[in-house]
């Protein structure tokens, strides 16, 4: 049985460009920070289901209120590069893209997959954001 819940969708560069341009060690660097930084936030915020997608991550909140003080502080952090374990300042060309829909969702029996009307706007909804912008339906 669907329910409603808020996902996030976030989107690290939204471009394949801003990578190639980096050396791969702090390609690397970045996506675990980034990955963690993500993850760390979102279970403050109580988050349902996270599933990290190479340079994206889909969140899973129970109300969109949750969902959207995580997008924000996610957006904060991520910009003010505090976070960096290396010191340097706020990561290079690389903005967040955020895409949050309040709609249907339902886990799937036996697993962690989710799926849903909610989870496949969000993504839609991450490629339509400005960069260092949260765009909400």
């Amino acid at each position: 049985m669907a329910s409603y819940f808020a996902s996030v969708f976030s989107d690290l560069g939204r471009q394949t460009s801003p990578w190639s341009r980096i050396p791969r060690e702090e390609v690397v660097g970045l996506i675990v920070e980034y990955r963690y930084l993500a993850e760390s936030l979102a279970s403050q915020y109580g988050c349902l289901h996270r599933n990290f997608q190479g340079d994206g991550h889909l969140f899973v909140f129970e109300s969109a209120d949750a969902a959207l003080q995580f997008s924000l502080k996610l957006i904060e952090r991520w910009d003010s590069g505090k976070f960096r374990a290396t010191g340097q300042g706020p990561p290079p060309d690389l903005p967040i893209h955020l895409g949050c829909h309040f709609g249907d969702a339902t886990r799937l029996d036996g697993g962690d997959a989710w799926v849903g009307r909610s989870i496949d706007l969000s993504r839609r909804i991450a490629e339509a954001a400005g960069p260092r912008a949260l765009l909400v339906t």
